[in-house]
């Protein structure tokens, strides 16, 4: 739930500047929500929408989700776009092209990752012989384990020692984790982590582990990061690096605005997935997937650049193709 809370925010911001334009084909949009079980059916939430009268699904969150509701969506004919789902098979396995996204492939962020470590071990000067050593702290489900495993391939392929240290994805008491890292004393400690990484973190640095050695991924991605893994003392937590997706600054500030918001990432990647599909529901004259669904791609290419909602639908209204540049990047679905 935590790494959705931005994308429901940036969904009603959305939704809100859609309808404030004049709505799609002369009517407003309207959000359906239902809730990702952890250990049920993702496939089950998905039916749940769409017999529910959605017409189209932002979503699923993970990546395991994505995967496990593909056949689903092929069957009944949806659409989904999803902000977080990273998984790099997914682009393989939706071979019936029902599932968008607007989230960068994990192989992306492993190569950004690599070069920030390799760039650390540049900086640190070792002697020669003497390896720089990176420990990666990684859940055991998917995500932990492709992105774990695949920033250990491409540490190891720069000549860099590397050390993976697994835990089970509903741990909450990192005690044994922290003191193996420690013990290990490497020079960079990336954990592969979800809403649990403010445990993990401060476990990690009563260890002994420096927290300006530790890089955290999406997961460690909040706001208030240091007050809600140190409360007594955030300044503990000073040179951790967060590395993530964020968006457009201008989009962030609107975004932090939100009362309550605990989470930044997938935010703008959200509001993306909602604007295409409103976009294309209304460049098809359809919010049937089976119209709108070959325009998800056509209306973020090969046309004029529109960057806000009201000036994308006023550009389709006048007949005009529209390439929308989203508030996450340029977007261009393959």
């Amino acid at each position: 739930s935590q790494l959705a809370t931005a994308q429901e925010a940036a969904i009603d911001l959305a939704v809100e500047e859609i309808n404030a334009a004049g709505g799609i084909n002369g009517g407003p949009v309207e959000v359906i929500a239902v809730d990702e079980s952890l250990d049920g059916d993702t496939a089950a939430a998905v039916n749940q929408l769409l017999d529910d009268g959605a017409d189209m699904i932002l979503g699923p969150v993970s990546s395991s989700g994505a995967k496990a509701t593909l056949e689903t969506l092929q069957t009944r004919g949806g659409i989904a776009c999803s902000a977080s789902a990273t998984s790099p098979e997914l682009t393989s396995l939706d071979e019936a092209g029902v599932l968008y996204r607007t989230a960068m492939s994990d192989a992306f962020t492993i190569t950004h990752v690599a070069d920030a470590i390799s760039a650390d071990a540049e900086a640190a000067g070792l002697a020669e012989g003497t390896p720089f050593k990176v420990s990666i702290v990684a859940r055991n489900d998917d995500y932990g384990i492709s992105v774990g495993n695949g920033l250990a391939a491409a540490l190891t392929a720069r000549g860099i020692e590397v050390e993976i240290v697994g835990y089970a994805a509903r741990q909450s008491i990192f005690t044994a984790e922290a003191a193996a890292v420690a013990a290990a004393k490497p020079n960079d400690v990336v954990v592969v982590t979800y809403g649990e990484g403010t445990r993990l973190v401060d476990t990690l640095v009563t260890a002994g582990v420096p927290a300006g050695s530790i890089i955290g991924l999406d997961g460690i991605f909040n706001p208030d990061f240091a007050q809600r893994a140190s409360n007594t003392d955030p300044s503990r937590l000073d040179g951790l690096r967060a590395i993530g997706s964020t968006g457009d600054r201008a989009f962030i500030d609107r975004l932090m605005a939100t009362p309550n918001l605990t989470q930044l990432v997938f935010g703008a990647q959200a509001y993306d997935c909602a604007v295409i599909g409103a976009l294309a529901a209304q460049a098809a004259g359809s919010s049937e997937p089976t119209g709108f669904g070959p325009q998800l791609a056509a209306v973020t290419d090969e046309g004029r650049s529109c960057s806000t909602v009201a000036d994308c639908l006023q550009k389709l209204a006048a007949g005009e193709d529209v390439d929308y540049e989203g508030v996450s990047g340029g977007v261009r679905f393959d």
